[in-house]
């Protein structure tokens, strides 16, 4: 993810004292690694320029060696020569497990161990921060939400952490103290200070030896009031779907909710530069679309719930505008179409139309919100055109009429009505069945800024680790191609227009910026 690297010094070579961001910044890096790679991954920034990142571990070896869904904040926790395997296990510097793959549905005398790799799905990703201009700190931090969908537990979560001056200051708890509590932890390497207080850990328990750390008690994870204790805000269940068993951490974490689950979640938060955020959440069972709030998600868990729309949801996704209006868009089974909701507030009723129903489109969308000249927030959306049998382009559209009311991009007839632009992204390269991603840059105000342009970017740009911490070696690239695993930085071509980025069969991740 976009991250910064560490400095590499000696003394840091566990990232036991990055204090402060010490390292390069750039537009993606390796933030960890593990044996069974990573899937459903997520990061998002903060109004500061750091980012956040969270990704579900696939290892698995057995209920007591499972792996977990780990956090990533700010800056990689060590030199990038220095990875091995087990960073998903050890805790590491700057990262917290907050959630495993396996959960007990039993009961801790009856116990029912139930193991699934792809357990946490669809991560959503959010920040709020009323620091202004100023870098965060410890009394002002910065606070990271994360909604998903458990698939074990079958339920929509809501979580929430803060990180406060430095990005090992995950809720203000030290990682520079050494412990050999794990042995396969390395030294300095914590994340958190786990084995002192079990209630900010991500299910690493001190009296384990192993490196497994299962849970083993009621208390569930994250970084920050999750325990079950009443010492703060516990998981917060939005939607609860079917599950027969009633084991002790499902009866702990079971709510009685007005809508079921389902695995497309997507969230917001709304003022998210003040000292009072408003969360969002989208999701969707496969057939209708939900959305819900919670205007004080950091100390109430109260969620207002309602029906968005009858009739779609798949691969929802949300944008807040700053000026606090909120983007919804999502694909539709009945007719395959690309559709898009607008609320000015979170509790505005819901403007929806068909954006795209030129065939089989809008699955694996995506969608960002920029100010134009005109103070006109403009919602930009990326998504599937499924062209044919296992055939898949990627598409761009955002919404260039704001004289009507009824902003649909397509009428009954499935015809184009002018109002939205809708292109297909043009390339030689077969795309993979995967998320179709837009991203653009913004100013403070939430206005466009064109992305920088480097004539250079091809070769002196691509940072490649060579025999030792600190040592470097630059290497040039043909084609507009990056090493894959490499530290770089990705330049745009000079103007506000969006960049899309997707996977391709090569097994490559390629990018586009409109001319």
């Amino acid at each position: 993810m976009p991250a910064y690297n560490s400095d590499g010094n000696s003394a840091d070579s566990w990232g036991a004292d990055n204090k402060t961001v010490s390292g390069s910044q750039y537009s993606q890096i390796p933030v960890g690694m593990n044996y069974g790679g990573f899937s459903h991954n997520s990061f998002c920034f903060d109004d500061y320029g750091y980012s956040y990142g969270a990704a579900m571990c696939t290892d698995t070896q057995k209920a007591t060696a499972s792996a977990f869904l780990q956090f990533f904040s700010r800056e990689t926790p060590i030199s990038y020569d220095k990875y091995d395997q087990n960073m998903n296990y050890a805790n590491c510097a700057n990262a917290s497990r907050i959630d495993s793959s396996t959960m007990n549905l039993g009961t801790s005398d009856d116990t029912n161990w139930q193991t699934n790799i792809n357990r946490i799905q669809s991560i959503s990703m959010d920040t709020s921060y009323s620091g202004g201009s100023n870098e965060p700190t410890a009394g002002t931090p910065v606070y990271v939400y994360m909604a998903y969908f458990d698939d074990i537990a079958k339920q929509v979560r809501f979580r929430w952490g803060t990180v406060g001056d430095a990005s090992d200051n995950i809720d203000g708890k030290d990682n520079s103290t050494k412990s050999d509590s794990f042995s396969s932890r390395k030294e300095y390497s914590y994340g958190l200070n786990d084995v002192v207080n079990p209630i900010y850990t991500g299910f690493a328990h001190g009296a384990k030896t192993d490196g497994g750390c299962r849970p083993n008690e009621v208390d569930d994870s994250y970084i920050k009031y999750s325990n079950t204790n009443n010492t703060g805000v516990p998981i917060q269940v939005i939607a609860q779907g079917d599950i027969t068993v009633g084991g002790t951490i499902i009866s702990a974490y079971k709510q009685s909710t007005t809508y079921k689950a389902g695995k497309y979640v997507a969230m917001g938060i709304v003022d998210k530069k003040t000292s009072s955020p408003k969360a969002v959440v989208f999701w969707s069972d496969g057939l209708k679309l939900y959305m819900a709030y919670n205007k004080n998600p950091t100390t109430t868990k109260d969620w207002t719930s309602k029906i968005v729309d009858e009739n779609g949801g798949l691969n929802v996704k949300c944008a807040v505008d700053s000026d606090g209006g909120i983007h919804v868009a999502y694909y539709t089974t009945n007719g395959g179409n690309l559709k898009y909701a607008y609320l000015s507030s979170y509790t505005a009723t819901p403007s929806i139309c068909v954006v795209d129903a030129n065939g089989a489109v809008g699955t694996k969308c995506t969608i960002d919100v920029v100010k134009n000249d005109s103070k006109k927030q403009v919602p930009y959306i990326s998504y599937q055109l499924i062209g044919g049998v296992a055939t898949y382009n990627a598409k761009v559209a955002y919404r260039t009429d704001f004289t009507q009311d009824n902003f649909a991009g397509a009428d009954e007839k499935d015809f184009y009505t002018g109002k939205w632009e809708i292109s297909v992204v043009p390339t030689s390269s077969l795309l993979k069945d995967d998320t179709i991603n837009i991203g653009l840059y913004r100013n403070s105000d939430g206005t466009a800024k064109a992305f920088t342009s480097n004539a250079n970017w091809k070769s002196a740009d691509i940072l490649q680790y060579g025999g030792g911490a600190g040592t470097s070696s630059f290497a040039s690239v043909d084609n507009g191609t990056m090493n894959v695993g490499s530290p770089s930085i990705v330049y745009g071509n000079n103007t506000a227009n969006p960049i899309v980025g997707y996977g391709v069969e090569s097994g490559a991740i390629e990018m586009a910026q409109k001319k």
